[in-house]
């Protein structure tokens, strides 16, 4: 296992800055973190699988009077066939995620149980989102917040659902960087019957 050791060229004076040693295993992720600053060591440990990838995380802190509210140990949980990653769990509660055929993310259910979905189009793009409150529906092309046409593929409105339609511009700057104008440039309040 290697190691890497930081630490500030000089102390100030009242509080040290802590001195940092980061451990490696064999994958070469971290799996432990010690921050030392004489007097509170904080220290975080990774553990993973035989893919590589992380599967616990904790965090100690001494003395333990000096770390505040205890934080719980995270696990995280992969699908054995993808490899991606399912479920993240500490202290009893879970976030999990679904994906499409592409590995791309289609849910996500919170640890109270919200849902929220995201849809793409023929072309990979996200289409709609919905975070369990309303649904987003992003169009990209056509025309945009200062009445020209675009064409690169960039959205060019988000339609809310229930507050309105927001429609945006972009244009580029001198080394053809594609950068917003701005939101909002144009509204659209829904027509309420």
């Amino acid at each position: 296992m290697r190691q890497c050791r930081t630490a500030p060229a000089a102390q100030p004076t009242g509080q040290s800055l802590p001195v940092t040693t980061t451990r490696y295993g064999y994958f070469g992720g971290a799996t432990t973190v010690t921050e030392d600053t004489g007097s509170v060591v904080r220290t975080s440990t990774s553990t993973y699988d035989g893919a590589g990838r992380v599967t616990t995380k904790s965090l100690s802190v001494t003395p333990a009077s000096a770390g505040g509210t205890a934080v719980p140990d995270v696990t995280y949980t992969y699908n054995p066939a993808t490899g991606l990653q399912t479920a993240v769990t500490a202290g009893g509660a879970s976030v999990s995620t679904a994906y499409d055929t592409l590995g791309r993310v289609t849910s996500t259910t919170d640890a109270d149980g919200n849902v929220s979905t995201t849809g793409y189009d023929a072309a990979g793009r996200v289409l709609t989102v919905n975070d369990g409150k309303g649904t987003y529906t992003y169009t990209y092309d056509g025309t945009d917040a200062t009445g020209k046409a675009e064409r690169r593929g960039l959205v060019t409105s988000v339609n809310t659902g229930g507050a309105g339609t927001f429609t945006g511009a972009y244009t580029a700057d001198v080394d053809r960087h594609v950068i917003p104008l701005g939101w909002g440039a144009r509204y659209s309040p829904r027509s309420w019957p």
